[in-house]
């Protein structure tokens, strides 16, 4: 989470809104990016794909073959015009809607022997070991690089490849496409999600001897300056200062040696 402000507590500060934004995102990142994800992580545990982003995924991709679907036929309706001619490609949109229907049926049986046999896995938020195929592309081995770069760009090569071979048809490569931009998305988020826990035990641990110097007031406006606090007026009383000091290093989330865990 971002640095704390005074008055975090409230459910409308800066801070909240800017986590729900980013929690918003990733929930419709994991969506749209889901079809992508599942070809190069198909061994997902039993929480990795909330329910909700299980049935917009799938109704996502119903709207959208159904849309591009009535489209064309709408346009072969118009009079005197003679309509889009049929899109060059083996596959189609309502292809992938049916594959997707079977692989959630196989997927189902897989968790839900997992859901009654704990011990078939140790972590239900894994996303599931990478493909043997990243093993052999320069820094596939790392997790996130391969997360974040290499498996979406690994899927959006392969729908255009298929594409030009006529395998996928436009809407379907497409789709996919922007599946794995999404997965880009999801996995940048996961990452700087990540990373802010860590930032934000590194930013404590910095702070607690600037907030004790607070404290006592002697810390200088310029140490003040990172945490954008000011000194105390001249004529505070020690008292009334100390108080003061400890409300703001709790309200920061701070914790200090001169009061008990802020």
């Amino acid at each position: 989470m971002s640095q704390n402000q005074p008055g975090s507590s409230s459910p409308l500060n800066i801070n909240n809104l800017q986590d729900g934004a980013e929690n918003l995102l990733l929930f419709l990142a994991s969506i749209v990016g889901k079809t992508a994800d599942m070809a190069v992580r198909p061994f997902f545990g039993t929480r990795y794909y909330p329910p909700a982003v299980d049935a917009f995924a799938f109704l996502l991709l119903l709207i959208v073959a159904s849309v591009h679907t009535m489209t064309v036929e709408i346009t072969h309706m118009v009079p005197f015009v003679a309509g889009p001619p049929p899109a060059p490609g083996m596959f189609d949109l309502w292809w992938l809607v049916r594959i997707s229907f079977l692989v959630q049926i196989v997927h189902r049986i897989r968790l839900f022997r997992r859901m009654v046999d704990v011990s078939r896995e140790k972590f239900s938020w894994y996303e599931g070991p990478a493909l043997p195929i990243l093993k052999l592309i320069p820094g596939g081995t790392s997790f996130w690089r391969s997360r974040i770069l290499i498996e979406p760009a690994l899927v959006f090569a392969a729908a255009s490849v298929l594409q030009h071979l006529f395998i996928f048809q436009s809407s379907l490569a497409t789709f996919i496409q922007v599946s794995a931009a999404a997965l880009f998305v999801k996995q940048s988020l996961h990452w700087y999600m990540s990373w802010k826990v860590m930032r934000d035990v590194i930013d404590a641990t910095n702070g607690a001897p600037l907030m004790n110097a607070f404290i006592e007031n002697s810390a200088t406006d310029e140490e003040l300056a990172p945490v954008h606090l000011a000194s105390f007026p001249k004529d505070t009383t020690p008292e009334i200062r100390r108080v003061a000091a400890i409300q703001v290093a709790r309200a920061y989330g701070q914790t200090t040696t001169l009061g008990e865990n802020q």
